[in-house]
């Protein structure tokens, strides 16, 4: 199978003209075929799966930069990539809890279709790669921007029918609208002074007050399912800086290299596996050759990552949700603010990553993770 075209162009040859030139290109390569004729990738699929041949598998990696044509799914508008994926994650959410409200017994749900074309929309590869001026720019945000607001007002009303909870009642309610059981911390905003507490039951669950947004440790919870907490009076003790560069909960153990900020060690205990087989969470920013908003992405031996820059500041805390290591220092003309976070009870490293005052740049900028795995 050759495909033949080019994105949104036309044929610039008849059919015959086109299988002439094919045939001409694969007899040159000395490949013995019967005939070259046109067809369809469902058709091609098809005879294959009939011939009943048993077919070479290539396994490789086919991520960019290795060959890409989507520059625009790794730098461009990078806001508004952040903004589809919380849109996606709040409809899906919504659609869970919608259904499961109406089917025991609530409002049938409506207008979700039209949030999921509307989302659908951004996912045009021009708008969802970034690659368009400003003007689509804003107008595809503020379709981001109104899926989500409208989706989380779809799920207010669903969690209030599904937990039976009266107006005015002082409690909050957590979700899980994914398949499975987990424990998370969950984030709501608060309208009050830190001078409460989340109570389980009579148990105090451990809490975090963070600008304006109370934060705990929501455990157990049921596929599709919820728990309520109670809200009372009462002090949290504020995080307690600790001099340690090494964090970890009932999963893993983490060691930060203080000279770089880098994630020098990361270790699975049940199963002793080191996980990292060099520096983890390491910023790294490699110049362009011949940037452009679109198309191939070629990129040059100029690397710059955190052993170029001074030692930065490291700083780590600890409370009753979990520990976290903080690290700011220079990075390409900016300063660059990373925070690494583990929860209790939580099987899962989080990580926040800022660059704060970068005034851009033709760089290709990841966050590496080599990876100690036996293939």
């Amino acid at each position: 199978m050759l495909p033949w075209g080019c994105d949104i162009t036309f044929p610039v040859e008849e059919s015959g003209a086109i299988l002439k030139r094919v045939g001409s290109a694969v007899e040159e390569m000395g490949i013995e075929v019967e005939s070259v004729r046109q067809s369809t990738p469902s058709r091609f699929f098809e005879e294959i799966e009939a011939s009943g041949k048993d077919l070479m598998v290539i396994d490789v990696d086919f991520n960019p930069p290795l060959d890409p044509d989507l520059r625009g799914t790794y730098d461009n508008r990078v806001e508004l990539k952040k903004a589809n994926r919380r849109a996606e994650y709040a409809l899906l959410g919504a659609q869970n809890l919608a259904t499961l409200s109406w089917i025991l017994g609530g409002k049938r749900p409506e207008g979700i279709d039209c949030l999921w074309i509307s989302l659908i929309y951004n996912h045009f590869h021009d708008i969802i790669g970034g690659s368009h001026h400003d003007a689509v720019y804003r107008r595809a945000m503020e379709r981001l921007c109104r899926v989500d607001r409208e989706s989380m007002f779809l799920a207010e009303g669903a969690a209030v029918k599904l937990a039976g909870i009266e107006r005015g009642e002082v409690a909050i309610t957590a979700f899980n609208a994914l398949g499975y059981p987990r424990s998370e911390v969950a984030t709501l905003r608060m309208d009050a002074e830190p001078g409460y507490v989340v109570l389980d039951g009579s148990d105090p669950v451990p809490t975090r007050w963070e600008n304006g947004r109370v934060k705990f440790l929501a455990r157990d919870l049921p596929s599709f399912g919820y728990r309520s907490y109670a809200i009372a009076d009462g002090t949290i003790d504020p995080p307690e800086e600790i001099d340690t560069n090494i964090i970890e909960n009932e999963y893993l153990r983490l060691r930060v290299d203080p000279e770089t900020g880098c994630l020098a060690q990361i270790t699975h205990k049940a199963s002793g596996w080191e996980v990292l087989s060099g520096p983890g969470n390491e910023l790294r920013a490699t110049d362009e050759d011949d940037p452009d908003l679109e198309g191939r992405l070629s990129l040059t031996d100029r690397v710059v990552g955190a052993r170029d820059h001074p030692r930065p500041r490291m700083r780590a805390y600890s409370d009753g949700i979990g520990s976290w290591i903080e690290v700011e220092g220079p990075f390409l003309g900016c300063r660059r603010f990373q925070r690494i976070m583990l929860y209790r009870g939580v099987p899962r490293i989080d990580f926040e990553t800022s660059l704060l005052g970068y005034k851009g740049g033709d760089h290709f900028i990841e966050t590496c993770f080599p990876l100690n795995l036996d293939w």
